[in-house]
This record gives C-alpha cells, structure tokens and sequence, in this order.
C-alpha cells in the first residue's frame, strides 16, 4: 500500500437501507444463550453497583422497558462498546459522562458507559433508541487526549488487526465539489467487523496507518460498525489536575462521584467565570448573579435557554424561582412534567413525555413527534395533531385547551434543547469548576503547564475560558 494521492471508489454501496452491521463476536458465557441474556447480566449486575440492591421498581420497570426494544445486534454492539469503555478505565484513561442521546439509556448507564443517572435528570431512552430504528444507535466516546491510539490498539489486539481500521477523509475542490484535491485520516472514526475489513472496502495507508478507502459516511453501508473515540483536552486536563491533587495531598479524589450539590461550587457559577464555562457572556453573568441558591438543574436550565431568541425565558425561569405564584401550566396534567423547570417548556425530551401524559402518545411516537416539530414537517404535523387533539380529549381535556397547548408547541418547540446533551455538558463545566474552587493551586498549576506548552490557537477556544479562569 502506498501513501499517495487516493480517489474514492467510484462504485459505492447503493441500498437506500441501512445495512446491520456485522459486528466482531464476543464469547458467551456458558450461562447465557445470546446476547440479548448475556447483555442483560450485565445490565443487572451494573444496576446493582449504581442503585444498590434491590433494585428499587422505577428502575427494574425503565431495564425491562429498555431491554425489550435492544435486538440481538444491538445487544452485541452495547457490549462491544461496555468493554472498550471499561478497557479505557482500566488504562487510567480519563472517559467522559457522555455524548449526544445515550446518557438517556438506563442500560448505558448500568455498563459505565455513560455517568449520568437519566433517572435522576429525566432523561428519555426514546430520544437514543426507538424500536423501528433501522441502523445501530450511535455511543460517541470521549476520552482524554491518547485514548484514540490505545483503544484502537486495544480493539485490534482484542478482535484481530485485520477487523480494524481507521478511516480515511477527503477533501475536494470548493470550486468543484466532484474533484477530490486531497485526503487524510479521520480524526475520531475506526472502523471495526467481523470479517477481515478487506471483505467490506479497499485498504490503503495514510501517513503509516492502515485506512478503509471508504469515508466515514460511507463505510457503515458495507458492513462495519463506525466508532467514534473523540479526543478531548478537556479531559486532559481535569485528569493531570486530578493528579496532582492526589500526588501533592494524598486524598482519594474521583470527579465521576463528585456530588451535585457542592455549595461553593454552585456559587462560583454565579460570577462571570460561571457564565463562561457555561458558554455565556454578559448577559448571562448578570442573570445567574441573579439566582439565589442556584442548583445543578439550573445550570443546565441556564445554559440550554442562553439562545437567541428564547433568552427572554431566562428572566422567566429566574421569576418563577423567586415567587411561586408566577407559576403555570396550561394544562394540569403538565405540572408532572414541567415542576422541576417551574412550568417553563426547556427541553425536548419534556416535550416528549408531555405528549405521551396528555395524549397518550406511544414511546416511539413521541420521538416521530420531536422530529417532524424540529423538521417543520406539516403533513407529519398535522397528523399528529389530530391525534393528540383525540388523545387528549379521551384524557377530559377540552378542544380549545389542546389546540392552544399544539400551536405553541408547532411556534417554538423547534428551539427546545436536547436535555442529554444539557446535562453532560453542565457536568463537564460542574467538575472543572469544583477543581478550581477546592484545588485552586494544582488547577492553576496544570492549566499554567498545559498551556505553555501548547498554546491555544489564536481561533477562541473553550479551553481559553479555562485558562481564562485559572488567573
């Protein structure tokens, strides 16, 4: 294989289907007929560690549910994927609590794929997994910088070198989208199979490494299966501060445990570093000055509503913490939903759960619902429409009640915030900023060493927030 110059194939797999994945097999336990059995031990003995035992029924009620949707392909694939992530630990890779829609799965949580409870936050199964899904779900992975290099050599020493593979990128012409001027590797992407990677794509080498001439939006229509380590400094970062505290202090310090409700830690996020690690600018530190006895559910609140364009619900969530009677819900049926947001509409899997509350949505349907409002989709819309009219009506509410509650949900429910991605995010900002408060020296310490190293790019970063902070 040569490192030159590489065209695309000209012939690309065609079936407008996603094929399933034909994912490398893991042995059996000889207690367990399939991986549907043995992905459900594992489950079980997961959800035991988190919850303690027994378990209490809200959580044996969400495995069961989740674990009747998960197919046998897909039960292989969260296996898979359990076992890289506890590979990483077992490495002292520092992982983070999760990306994207799988922090909303209890079955994620229970294998330590994800370290967020979706219990505790509301989180929805259905916004990561329906049940007519035709392709794999998607687990990103981030983990501190190295982890890409060791996990791929992990998979391939695991499964065999020839099953795995990076993947290659290209980059064509502005002027002439068809003219390929370039290629390289994929920053986050390998790909992974049962049968040697030559059975499903042409090979090549790129910069020493062995790619898949298919892309990374292509390769998963031949067969395997893309997984994504994306490499976060970030996590470096609160791995070597970390460290150093254990190094310099000797205390046992774990961020994935840390508690949510460090009161100096809160309180810090009302102050211009606050509003920075949460995204925000002035506006946003002259609101959170604002909150009194801030929470962790009013940080991710705080930065899911920092938007053009739905800011004005900030001075409202703000109201309606402070007096109680500024509290409504259109509906009375909502209050179940919406109480822990003082009856403000914030995020999509609220949406989600309203629909299946008033008008006695199905789990999937509900996920149809979020997309064909974020899609502006009116034939979807107005079929759903009539149902939740119907749905809603069998519940005792009036017409005119539900067709109000709809032609708010059809005006603004497009700007609604992924709760997954809200509460992953925050927890990131939460853990940087309990290390800045209680390890002020070591936090500095690190971020001093880090960035005189390798100094930031002149294109603003979020780790120049960081650094901004740690002065």
């Amino acid at each position: 294989m040569r490192n030159m110059l590489i065209e695309p194939p000209t012939i690309y797999p065609t079936s407008s289907k996603k094929v399933a994945q034909d994912l490398p097999r893991v042995q059996l336990p000889a207690t367990c007929a399939d991986y549907k059995s043995y992905l459900r031990a594992l489950v079980g003995e997961g959800a035991v560690r988190r919850y303690g035992c027994p378990l209490l029924d809200a959580v044996k009620e969400r495995l069961d549910y989740e674990l009747s949707v998960i197919n046998e392909d897909e039960a292989l694939y969260f296996i898979i994927m359990q076992d890289m992530v506890r590979a990483a630990r077992d490495r002292n890779i520092m992982v983070g609590p999760g990306r994207g829609s799988a922090p909303g799965a209890l079955i994620c949580y229970s294998l330590g794929i994800t370290m967020v409870d979706p219990i505790k936050h509301g989180l929805l199964f259905e916004r990561f997994i329906t049940s007519d899904r035709m392709r794999l779900p998607d687990i990103d992975i981030e983990a501190e910088e190295g982890a890409l290099g060791k996990l791929t050599e992990y998979l391939r020493e695991k499964y065999g070198r020839e099953h795995v593979a990076n993947i290659i990128t290209y980059s064509c012409d502005k002027a002439n989208p068809n003219k390929v001027i370039g290629h390289g590797i994929h920053a986050c992407g390998i790909a992974l199979s049962r049968l040697p990677l030559s059975h499903y794509t042409p090979l090549t080498e790129v910069n020493g490494k062995v790619v898949t001439v298919y892309d990374g939006m292509t390769i998963e229509d031949t067969g395997p299966v893309k997984i994504d380590i994306l490499e976060s400094e970030i996590l470096t970062l609160m791995h070597r501060v970390v460290n150093l505290i254990i190094e310099r202090k000797h205390v046992k310090l774990n961020i994935d445990t840390l508690s949510l409700n460090d009161k100096d830690t809160l309180d810090a996020f009302s102050t211009e570093d606050g509003a920075a690690l949460l995204g925000g600018g002035e506006e946003l530190t002259k609101i959170l000055s604002e909150l009194s006895l801030p929470t962790f559910d009013d940080l991710a609140a705080m930065y899911s509503l920092d938007r053009p364009g739905i800011i004005d619900s900030l001075h409202e969530y703000i109201l309606r913490k402070w007096d109680s009677r500024k509290i409504t819900y259109p509906l009375q049926g909502m209050k179940e939903v919406l109480q822990d947001t003082y009856g403000l509409l914030i995020y999509q899997e609220q949406l989600m759960q309203l629909a299946r509350v008033i008008a006695n949505f199905a789990r999937d349907e509900t996920d149809d619902l979020r997309m064909a409002i974020r899609e502006k989709n009116a034939g979807v819309l107005l079929q759903f429409r009539d149902k939740f009219i119907k749905g809603g009506s069998s519940n005792g509410y009036s017409v005119g009640e539900l067709e109000k509650v709809w032609n708010g949900w059809q005006m603004n429910a497009s700007s609604l915030f992924n709760k997954s991605h809200a509460v992953c995010f925050t927890l990131m900002a939460y853990w940087i900023m309990y290390l800045r408060v209680h390890f002020a020296d070591e936090f500095r310490q690190v971020v001093y060493d880090m960035n005189r190293k390798s100094p930031c790019e002149t294109e603003y970063s979020y780790m120049d927030t960081i650094i901004s902070i740690a002065k």
